[in-house]
């Protein structure tokens, strides 16, 4: 497994690319966004409507109490990170396709079945660390989700466990987490710009940023991007200098 260490990347450069590729793109990224909002409406919707259901007819209430509320919360927070796992897997297979220019297509935001309890037990892992280290003095807590950052990635990519990719990220990730840092803040920032075009914004930036997360992805890991190699961006050969 060849995964670099202490590598760097330009943060300037990788959203470059994701934009870059966002407007090569634009028909099926855009696409893709919509559909993931449609099915985490959708779904989650549906459950709590369900969950809803049932626990108003158990309680004989169309109030629920304070217990029911709960319920309805952990019924509703369940159907989120299921949704969302999913659909993460899928965003970031059709990204890696886009990236390493192959054809993305639609079908990719549903071909990762297999994948999902891997993901799922990833995420819940990350979860519990991070809040862990929160409650350690919240430095610890940053540090964990920063070295995380690629967990979802190589579940992806390289087909690992859970416990694996948490390890391979944990490698990949060290001597580049203060750029992570500030690649979180510059992400933040952008999100609050488009959260002041009335939340349109977040159909650009959404994909944009899946884009520039792949190509760290490929600069931190040092796996192949196929034809970039040859267009100077990130790929196995210069992966492990880091995007320069």
């Amino acid at each position: 497994m060849n995964l670099a260490q202490g590598n760097q990347f330009e943060i300037g450069t990788v959203i470059r690319y994701g934009w870059e590729d966002f407007k090569s793109n634009t028909g099926i990224l855009i696409a893709a966004f919509v559909i993931m909002t449609v099915v985490m409406v959708v779904i989650v919707g549906g459950f709590e409507a369900l969950g809803y259901a049932i626990l108003a007819l158990l309680q004989k209430n169309a109030q629920l109490d304070i217990t029911g509320q709960v319920l309805l919360s952990i019924i509703r927070g369940v159907a989120q990170l299921i949704v969302q796992v999913f659909l993460q897997l899928g965003l970031i297979a059709l990204t890696l396709k886009l990236i390493r220019r192959q054809r993305p297509e639609i079908s990719d935001l549903f071909s990762q079945i297999s994948k999902f309890w891997s993901g799922l037990l990833a995420s819940l892992t990350v979860t519990v660390l991070v809040m862990i280290g929160f409650c350690l003095l919240i430095i610890p807590g940053i540090i964990f989700a920063l070295a995380s950052f690629l967990v979802m990635w190589f579940i992806v990519d390289q087909d690992m466990t859970a416990m694996q990719a948490i390890k391979a990220s944990f490698a990949a990730t060290r001597g580049s987490r203060w750029n992570l840092f500030l690649f979180g803040w510059v992400g933040f920032l952008m999100a609050i710009a488009a959260l002041l075009t009335c939340c349109i914004g977040y159909i650009v930036l959404i994909p944009l940023l899946s884009v520039a997360s792949g190509y760290i992805y490929v600069a931190l890991s040092g796996t192949p991007s196929g034809p970039l190699q040859s267009e100077g961006k990130p790929g196995s050969e210069d992966a492990s200098k880091g995007v320069k």
